[in-house]
Formats: structure tokens, sequence, C-alpha cells
């Protein structure tokens, strides 16, 4: 793990900001699809200032060796993960576990006495108090978001093997690789004004958890340190992965 000093940042984006991000680092995509989709429709937060105290992240991703001990738990901590059909993706134990569900990441973590990240936590682990809009900076960097040469790379890679992909305190690969659950239900912190939601619809999204981070599949966009998606607790995508926080001393 890396320890994360106390300070304050920015959590989340104001509309503005997208608009500026959207224009200048997403050209390629039409601009106003980009706000809805970054902003609206995935309930970007509107701009706060938080205080955070101090606490520890993993450096890498939870690694497909990591994982095995918790599967192989005699109570049955965490269940048994079936990627036979993505060979691809499961070609090397240092590749970022995935297919997990939040409630097996909620587990794992646990047997390790720690736990997932709040929605806080983990974008000022990436973002840091420069608000940057990547972990490494505030350009879109290909190299740094994929080990192939071109976005997206259409498989994950070895945990901190890009050096360039990672954030202030030394944490590897916030951006891409595998998206990551963390301990948040999505509660959107704005409605869409282009696309209003239906009472069903919210209800849906209200009992699902965020991910935040980008994926090896996912759009330019999804790899900012504000993006977030809903996505339900019991889903086992193979996009999605985790990383696990303490807010003690992992040595002690």
């Amino acid at each position: 793990m890396v320890y994360v000093p106390s300070g304050t940042f920015e959590f989340g984006v104001t509309q503005e900001q997208l608009q500026a991000f959207c224009k200048t680092e997403l050209p390629e995509d039409n601009l106003e699809k980009c706000v809805i989709t970054l902003g609206d429709d995935t309930g970007a937060s509107d701009f706060s200032l938080i205080t955070m105290a101090s606490y520890w992240i993993d450096r890498y991703e939870v690694t497909i060796e990591q994982y095995q001990p918790c599967i192989a738990d005699r109570s049955g901590a965490c269940d048994e993960v079936d990627l036979s059909r993505h060979p691809a993706l499961t070609d090397d134990l240092h590749k970022p576990q995935i297919g997990v569900s939040w409630y097996d990441a909620m587990r794992f973590c646990n047997m390790r006495g720690a736990r997932l990240p709040t929605e806080e936590e983990w974008e000022y682990a990436a973002s840091g108090p420069k608000n940057l809009n990547f972990p490494w900076g505030d350009t879109f960097v290909q190299q740094y978001a994929s080990h192939t040469g071109k976005y997206p790379p259409k498989v994950t890679y070895k945990v901190g093997t890009i050096a360039g992909n990672k954030s202030w305190i030394g944490a590897f690969d916030m951006a891409g690789n595998a998206a990551e659950w963390v301990d948040a239900r999505y509660l959107p912190r704005r409605l869409s004004t282009n696309l209003p939601l239906a009472s069903a619809m919210l209800s849906s999204l209200e009992t699902s958890r965020v991910i935040r981070g980008g994926s090896w599949e996912g759009r330019k966009f999804t790899l900012t340190t504000f993006y977030r998606e809903a996505i339900p607790p019991e889903a086992t995508f193979t996009f999605i992965g985790f990383r696990c926080v303490r807010s003690s001393d992992p040595r002690s």
C-alpha cells in the first residue's frame, strides 16, 4: 500500500470544466454528447471542496494471484471466478482480477483487514490536491493509458508495468486496465435535463454501486479522475476490478 497524506481537494467537476475538457482534450468526440455523458447522464458531481484525513491505498489493482486465497478460503469468502472464455485477460497472474462483484471485492478487502475506498478516497488518490484530469496530469497521454500503443488496448496488462500511469502518491493504473469498485451507492448528484429519468430507473441507479477509473475497453473520457458509472453490485463484468484501502498503517 502507499500512504495518502491528509489534504484538501476539489471533488467532482463543474459544468464549465466539463465543457473546457471535452473541447480541448477530446476533440474527436461530439462536444454536446461528451458533456452530457460525462456530466448529467453519469451523475458527475458538482464541484465541492473536501478535506481528507490520511489513509493508505493499494499501490496496484488486486491481481489474480492475490485474489486466489479468498476463493480457496474454507469459509467460501469469495465466489469462484470463471473467465475461461477470456484467456487473454487471465494469461498472467499479475494481471488485475476482473469478473468480481462488488460484494466479493468487499469480502476480499475485509479478509485483508482493509475495505473498499470511498469515492472521495479514490478520487483524491487519483487526482490529488492539484485536481488533475488524469492520474498523470491534465492532458491525455496515449502511451500512459495503453501498453499496446493504441487506445483502447482491448486487453488487460500486468499491473504497474506502465511507468507513466501513476498518480501523485504512486498508485498505478488508476486510469484504464480495470475499472474499480468503490464503496459508494450511485446517487446522481443532479438529474439530466436532457434525458429525464423515470422513477423506476432512478430507483435502480440508487441501488447500484460506483466504478471509477475506466478500463481496457472504455472510451477515453472514462479514464478521467472525475468520471463515475453506475453498476449493479452483483454484476461480474470482465472490465471491473478493484483495490483496497486502510485507515491505519498496514504495517502495524
